[in-house]
């Protein structure tokens, strides 16, 4: 006997289940409704897409033969009735009846069953932050949310990205978001990263890459609120703290130059001033724990150290292009590396594991 199946959910659970239950009762109706454009996709894909390595929002619902995975797909090949736009708004077991909404059209109707599916997935947890709901924060969980993150990043409207959470989620976007031309921080509540999958041993190796990305990692942090930024009140304890330099440490014109302030500065500005590329900041971050605000803001006439050069550990694998790329985000700095490491490096340039190259980041340290 012929029943009439209604799968509500379109992602990954809902297609399954309408697909297979087809294919167990092929003379059977089967219905799948989804509120979203897409359906089908693959979620794991998401972060590639962030990142640029998959070009377009439509690639992550097609099947490994290129065909694209949408209502006339599943209508003509899978004998699945698709419906997109078309949201869930409420059950009717008692009658045994979905009423569903156009989401473009308002339009509205009942669709029966003889047995239902509920496969919506999950949604991502809110934390119950203040500001948590701003203009500027977004939850990663499906290819909408994705592009909105990819065009606020190539419309040039984020300059420093934060991540709340290190867990394997968190790690995959910060790899897709480390890669854009932004200064990135990473926030984790627990004592290392991916603390359910790695012990600290593990967690800090991933630490200790994500420097070496220009990623900054602070971790036992708990995030409290969330602010829009902007013009920013110091108490005057706070214009203390902020504008003392670390007396215990005496200055050393060898390895830094000394820049103060002149207007309202960021280290992201100065980097790209000094450095040629934003991403570097987090070098002057690394330099200046007493200074920097998390914010990266500055205060008028405060002094902050600019390393002159930076300190790389050769590995197995690495080159001069992959070095200059990694720690200064240009290939075309390998002569700057040559130059400042020519005895080391001899004649032709040749690098071997465990060997230290100072890495030239000023004009005057070339």
């Amino acid at each position: 006997m012929s029943q009439h199946i209604v799968v509500i959910g379109g992602v990954a659970l809902g297609p399954k289940a309408a697909c297979r239950f087809k294919r167990l009762e092929p003379e059977s109706k089967v219905t799948m409704i989804d509120q979203s454009s897409m359906i089908s996709y693959g979620g794991c894909g998401i972060p590639y897409y962030v990142s640029g390595d998959v070009s377009d929002a439509s690639e992550l619902c097609t099947t490994s033969f290129h065909m694209l995975r949408d209502p006339k797909f599943f209508n003509e090949v899978k004998g699945v009735d698709a419906h997109i736009l078309t949201k869930a708004t409420r059950i009717d077991r008692e009658n045994k009846c979905v009423e569903v909404e156009n989401v473009q059209t308002g339009e509205k109707e009942c669709i029966g069953y003889d047995k239902l599916v509920i496969a919506t997935g999950a949604s991502p947890r809110k934390l119950g932050l203040p500001g948590e709901d701003l203009k500027g924060v977004n939850y990663v969980a499906n290819p909408g949310d994705a592009t909105r993150i990819r065009e606020s990043i190539s419309k040039g409207e984020v300059g420093n990205a934060v991540i709340i959470g290190a867990g394997f989620i968190g790690s995959i976007i910060l790899d897709a978001i480390g890669s854009q031309p932004l200064t990135l921080t990473v926030v984790e509540a627990d004592t290392h990263m991916t603390p359910r999958m790695m012990n600290r041993a593990g967690g800090d190796m991933m630490k200790a890459w994500c420097a070496e990305k220009g990623v900054r990692v602070v971790t036992e942090t708990r995030v409290e609120r969330i602010d829009t930024g902007g013009e920013r009140t110091f108490t005057p304890e706070q214009i203390a703290e902020l504008a003392r330099f670390d007396a215990s440490e005496p200055r050393d014109e060898a390895l830094y130059e000394y820049h103060r302030v002149n207007g309202r500065q960021t280290l992201r500005e100065i980097a790209t001033k000094l450095y040629g590329d934003l991403r570097l900041s987090y070098i002057l971050v690394a330099a200046n724990p007493k200074v920097a605000s998390d914010t990266d803001e500055l205060l008028q006439d405060q002094e902050i150290r600019i390393p002159k050069t930076l300190a790389h550990i050769v590995q197995e694998g690495d080159t001069l292009e992959k070095i200059a790329e990694e720690r200064l985000k240009d290939p075309d700095r390998v002569p700057d590396i040559v130059k400042a490491n020519a005895e080391a490096l001899g004649d032709p340039p040749t690098l071997k594991p465990g060997m230290k190259l100072e890495i030239p980041l000023l004009e005057d340290a070339r």
